[in-house]
């Protein structure tokens, strides 16, 4: 973080303050005294700022991913409950409709083969 090189007595700033890798890119920037008067290419930001906007964008990209998985997950739970109710009302009735079947085939011994 370049603000933290303004109070000290060197003449310039290390390179790594620099947002572009340039040799000497940070001599001569202290003698403004003025941290809002840096050339652009100075890190004003310090890395644990730039790493937490960092993490908190992307936590926030993997937050809404993960409630868009989970909302579909609970959709396939819902359709998987319906499905299978819809199977066994279907098998019941066929039970049902094959019972049936038995019992008119009892009481008409005439149509079976």
């Amino acid at each position: 973080n370049a603000s933290n090189w303004f109070s000290t007595k060197f003449g310039s700033l290390p390179d790594s303050c620099c947002k572009t890798k340039e040799a000497k890119c940070g001599e001569g920037v202290i003698d403004k005294k003025d941290i809002k008067k840096a050339p652009g290419n100075i890190n004003l930001k310090g890395c644990y700022d730039i790493v937490e906007d960092y993490a908190q964008q992307w936590l926030t990209i993997a937050g809404s991913a993960a409630l868009v998985f989970m909302f579909i997950q609970v959709i396939a739970i819902f359709l998987n409950i319906s499905l299978h109710r819809r199977y066994r009302e279907h098998e019941d009735y066929q039970t049902q409709s094959r019972k049936v079947k038995q019992v008119k085939d009892a009481n008409n011994p005439e149509k079976t083969v």
